[in-house]
């Protein structure tokens, strides 16, 4: 899931933002929070209510940080949670109870296209 929180990077931050951290840091930065979602997932997997607060918790202070500001990280960390809650769906092979065939590449655009 490092690659959508790094998504979550390119979509919450402005251009000069992005470019200033780099792709290096920004790397660096998904592999960690992907480490911060696996922990909450682990501790707390029966109340997705204290996963999605676990994850806040963590974040808050190191985006703070690396960001320069509240309305920064809070938005990064909300693009996080919805990924989380959304859950991995570039599985190729990743059935859900309603769907009978493999996932294709089309299935992971928003719409169905590029």
């Amino acid at each position: 899931m490092a690659q959508a929180f790094y998504g979550a990077f390119a979509i919450s931050l402005d251009q000069g933002q992005f470019d200033d951290l780099g792709e290096g840091k920004l790397v660096e930065e998904s592999l960690f929070i992907d480490g911060v979602v696996q922990n909450a997932v682990r501790s707390h997997s029966i109340n997705p209510a204290s996963i999605e607060a676990e994850i806040r918790k963590a974040l808050l202070p190191r985006l703070f940080n690396l960001l320069g500001g509240l309305d920064s990280a809070n938005t990064v960390i909300e693009q996080v949670v919805a990924i989380v809650r959304a859950g991995d769906t570039r599985q190729p092979y990743r059935l859900s109870a309603w769907q009978s065939r493999p996932l294709l590449a089309l299935d992971w655009f928003p719409g169905g296209g590029i």
